[in-house]
């Protein structure tokens, strides 16, 4: 009996060590794609970790500002400069960074801001808050370059005095009467009582990424919270030239993201002094490309002349009286607006 021979099927695989050109090629285009992905994402996260960083520093801030008005006597009635007589009755007040208020000296004689707000009392609060750095975040210090690499602190007063901060973020605060709406011509008597020690009032803390420009802006209504500025003109504000009462024109697009962003605030000015100001909420805004056609003819083409911009407002802190905010008819609404303005607290308050 001859033995069995026994086979083996050939294998279908054979060994081998390393890997093939093709395949380096294909883990380098999956890994570009990769890296490329996360590259792109990168400048988003900067910008969010940016933005936050601003958050949470005007937090801190509008903490920083409430703890002054209470500590230091704010919040009071006195803060109300009747010293200036009749020009400054029934007027609400502000007061806060010296830039920002700089910039509402310099509104014209005739602006409807300038016939509703007036500076608070000037030695009252110099008596009680450091003018000169009371109203800025402090933390940022400033630096001074040495002759070699390291940089030292910089101090006020030429190096005499305490160290210095940077200016930048910064607040500014506006009190209102909460009495009834003060009439025009409200007589001294009346006014002081409004403003007595255990009287209503609405305190505002408006916080800036840093101090800015301010423009008075005339906004016409579309209906109900929607408004368009592309046409309407506006009061400039500088802090170099105070008797700038000249309208500039048409506000553009650049205008609109400086004063008019998205998630920012502005300052409804009733067209008489019936009632107070009062800080609105833009909650968005946009502006639409304008389109014509070239000889009326052809495809559409970009056309600034008919480009339309909008700025939708959170009325309802306006309330029944919305309406008497308009004027034109109903037409007009018009604003205070502020570049670099991050967000406003409202404290209701009995005056001290």
């Amino acid at each position: 009996m001859s033995p069995r021979r026994r086979t083996t099927a050939a294998s279908g695989s054979t060994n081998r060590e390393g890997i093939t050109l093709l395949e380096v090629l294909v883990a380098c285009g999956i890994l570009v794609v990769g890296l490329a992905s996360v590259a792109s994402v990168m400048p988003a996260a900067g910008s969010r970790l940016a933005q936050a960083t601003f958050e949470d520093r005007a937090a801190a801030a509008a903490a920083n500002a409430y703890a002054e008005l209470v500590n230091r006597g704010l919040m009071a009635g006195d803060v109300f400069d009747t010293g200036k007589g009749q020009a400054s009755i029934g007027k609400a007040c502000y007061f806060g960074a010296p830039a920002i208020s700089q910039t509402m000296a310099s509104l014209p004689q005739n602006s409807p801001a300038f016939n509703l707000l007036a500076p608070a009392s000037s030695t009252v609060v110099a008596s009680r808050i450091d003018v000169a750095r009371g109203f800025d975040l402090k933390d940022d210090l400033s630096f001074i370059q040495l002759t070699g690499d390291t940089p030292r602190n910089g101090f006020m007063g030429n190096g005499t005095g305490s160290r210095d901060y940077r200016q930048g973020m910064c607040w500014w605060a506006t009190v209102m009467p909460t009495a009834a709406a003060p009439p025009a011509g409200w007589d001294l008597a009346t006014w002081t009582q409004a403003t007595a020690p255990g009287a209503g009032a609405v305190v505002s803390v408006a916080v800036f990424k840093k101090p800015g420009d301010g423009k008075v802006i005339p906004l016409t209504s579309m209906g109900g919270a929607l408004f368009e500025h592309s046409t309407s003109k506006f009061d400039k504000l500088t802090n170099s030239n105070n008797t700038d009462n000249k309208l500039t024109g048409a506000i553009d697009e650049q205008d609109r993201k400086r004063f008019l962003p998205g998630c920012s605030y502005v300052l409804a000015l009733p067209p008489a002094a019936t009632l107070p100001p009062q800080w609105l909420k833009v909650t968005s805004s946009w502006t639409n490309p304008g389109r014509s056609q070239a000889g009326g003819v052809g495809a559409l083409v970009e056309d600034a002349a008919t480009r339309e911009s909008f700025v939708v407002l959170d009325l309802n802190p306006l309330g029944v009286n919305a309406a008497n905010y308009l004027s034109n008819n109903g037409a007009t609404l018009t604003v205070l607006a502020f570049e670099n303005l991050m967000r406003v607290d409202h404290y209701t308050v009995s005056l001290d």
